[in-house]
């Protein structure tokens, strides 16, 4: 359950980075919004093969709404720890990486490659002096803290993949 205060209906190119956005209509996507390199960016966590986990840049050239949660927090699960050793993460997943939390995702419109790349969701995280990173491949949308956290949302890209 949501508190009325926690979420509102608006565009999804208004969001601020880090706000799950929940459809309100059939062919309407649950997203996770971010921004990297000065830029508004929509990742699907939900639909077809062909359009989860891949990103639509946030710019106005879409009427795409929604009902709008800011201020989520993401929480990764140490369980699903993958080794990638060298390879690209699978869509979809969280990467641990210096001080950045990066999800690999993919352009919505890019139908020829299936690998992607890593955007910065939550950068100033404590740092590693290694050049090691950790892929996580299960992963959760959560709102508030202690008693009063709920997970809005659970990824889990073994079962995309």
């Amino acid at each position: 359950m949501l508190r009325p205060s926690e979420c509102f209906p608006g565009f999804v190119e208004h969001a601020e980075p880090l706000t799950l956005v929940l459809p309100r209509a059939k062919y309407e996507q649950r997203a996770l919004t971010f921004t990297t390199e000065g830029k508004r960016f929509a990742m699907f966590l939900s639909g077809s093969d062909d359009q989860i986990f891949r990103f639509m840049e946030c710019n106005g050239d879409h009427d795409w709404r929604g009902v709008l949660i800011p201020g989520i927090e993401i929480e990764i699960d140490e369980q699903s720890l993958v080794d990638t050793n060298g390879q690209h993460p699978p869509l979809g997943s969280l990467v641990r990486h210096a001080d950045t939390l990066s999800v690999q995702t993919i352009f919505l419109g890019n139908r020829l490659s299936p690998y992607g790349r890593l955007f910065p969701l939550i950068a100033d995280l404590p740092s590693s002096k290694s050049a090691e990173q950790a892929c996580f491949t299960r992963w959760h949308i959560v709102l508030g803290g202690g008693q009063d956290k709920r997970v809005l949302h659970t990824v889990d890209v073994t079962l995309h993949s």
